[in-house]
Parts: C-alpha cells; sequence; structure tokens
C-alpha cells in the first residue's frame, strides 16, 4: 500500500511538471513567433506572400 502511494505520488509530480514545463515552453514559442511576425511585417520580407499561401 505505501509502495503504491509513493508510485502515484511520484507519477502525479511527473505529469504536473510536465504540464508545466510543456506549459511554459509553449509561451517561449508563441513568443518568438509573434516577434519573427513583427520584425517581418516591419522589414518588408520579400518572402512574406510566399509563406501567407
Amino acid at each position: 500500500m505505501i509502495i503504491g502511494l509513493m508510485l502515484g505520488s511520484f507519477i502525479g509530480i511527473i505529469l504536473v511538471s510536465w504540464k508545466i514545463i510543456n506549459r511554459y515552453l509553449s509561451d517561449e514559442l508563441n513568443k518568438a513567433i509573434e516577434k519573427l511576425q513583427n520584425q517581418r511585417d516591419i522589414v518588408g520580407c520579400p518572402g512574406k506572400n510566399r509563406l501567407n499561401k
């Protein structure tokens, strides 16, 4: 019984940690994409139309 509780706690901690890390990476990726899009709009990248097709 104690082993089951320890195993369940360990798996729960891993899942919660994974969700936190995944959310952080997703937010950082979205920030990077927005930053690149803003730079592309300011500079007027010639490949802009090609990327939006």
